[in-house]
């Protein structure tokens, strides 16, 4: 109602449809008119799926009418009684707060083990020039192993083989296990410890990365265009200079 002196006085207090009346007030234009707003929220009434949603559009309301309106209310007072609005939970804010709350350690450490995606985040992050040379052997890497991977006893079937060529630099082919403190659990890191290893090896000319096994296999020669398909595995040649920091 419209006092004396011309200002708009509005008291909401309907029982949890505020949370579906709002919305149209505010997106009408209708809440702009008011000088003083009163609401008493009942977070507790509303469905558990929608809970946070209200919460949400509770704490950006204000912020909300001071951006959208020419001339914003004066005054908003948000009555939250403890017993209306506290002590239900609210389905997915522990989710949504530790998100936001771990977003750094996520953008290091969570993205998806991909070359694609390593790629994307490496254009979109400045890295020193180091990891970019990484990255480009990724780019020029080709699907697949060598021809000779499964006769040297390099993959699946002959694990047992394998297992004692493993951190060699001996005959024509090898393997290095990379662990999960060498390198976090991203592409270029985990490319870049391999390459490392392979500098360190002068028999390593050419690199298979297989990202299923979590290894990198070695190879004195290999025929790059007659590759055999490999799942999750790429192979070139070890191009890098063989010194140390040269990563």
């Amino acid at each position: 109602a419209a006092a004396a002196r011309g200002s708009v006085f509005l008291k909401l207090d309907v029982e949890s449809a505020e949370y579906d009346l709002l919305p149209r007030l505010l997106t009408s234009g209708a809440l702009c008119l008011c000088d003083y707003i009163l609401i008493e929220w009942h977070l507790n009434a509303v469905a558990p799926g929608k809970r946070l949603a209200g919460v949400l559009f509770r704490n950006q309301l204000d912020g909300l009418l001071a951006r959208g309106c020419a001339r914003p209310p004066r005054l908003i007072i948000h009555d939250e009684d403890y017993r209306n609005n506290y002590g239900e939970p609210v389905p997915g804010l522990d989710k949504l707060a530790s998100r936001y709350a771990n977003a750094a350690a996520h953008l290091r450490n969570k993205r998806n083990f991909g070359v694609a995606s390593d790629i994307i985040a490496q254009r979109s992050i400045r890295r020193p020039r180091a990891v970019s040379t990484v990255t480009a052997w990724l780019r020029n890497a080709s699907e697949g192993v060598c021809a000779h991977y499964f006769a040297d006893g390099l993959g699946r079937q002959r694990r047992e083989t394998s297992a004692r060529t493993t951190g060699r630099c001996e005959g024509r082919s090898g393997k290095f296990a990379v662990t999960t403190t060498q390198a976090e659990n991203n592409l270029t890191s985990y490319a870049g410890e391999c390459l490392r290893m392979c500098a360190a090896c002068g028999r390593c000319n050419f690199l298979t990365l297989s990202r299923r096994e979590r290894t990198c296999h070695w190879f004195e020669s290999c025929d790059v265009r007659s590759l055999q398909r490999l799942r999750l595995a790429v192979t070139g040649p070890a191009t890098l200079p063989k010194q140390a920091g040269a990563l």
